[in-house]
């Protein structure tokens, strides 16, 4: 249903971009320096169903680095199990 999917979504977006401890910014930002930010987004009064992944490059990174990076950790989403820490 698309309740059960915006659940499952809003977990997704506040796991990847949501607090210092999220994975984009423990990972992307601070221990490869690659982005200024990166943002996760469930927009569900925009478009249900809409998610969102925006970010910026850090000056001299190429955004295909960042690109690939954000890329791997939507795939680890899909492979890893999330920890309870998280």
């Amino acid at each position: 249903s698309m309740d059960g999917d915006y659940a499952v979504l809003d977990v997704i977006e506040k796991l990847l971009s949501q607090g210092r401890s999220s994975r984009f910014n423990s990972r992307l930002i601070e221990k490869e320096q690659l982005a200024l930010f990166v943002n996760a987004n469930n927009p569900m009064n925009l478009d249900p169903g809409l998610f969102t992944v925006s970010g910026q490059p850090r000056a001299g990174v190429a955004v295909e680095k960042l690109e690939a990076a954000v890329s791997e950790e939507l795939q680890r989403l899909q492979t890893d199990l999330v920890s309870e820490a998280e």
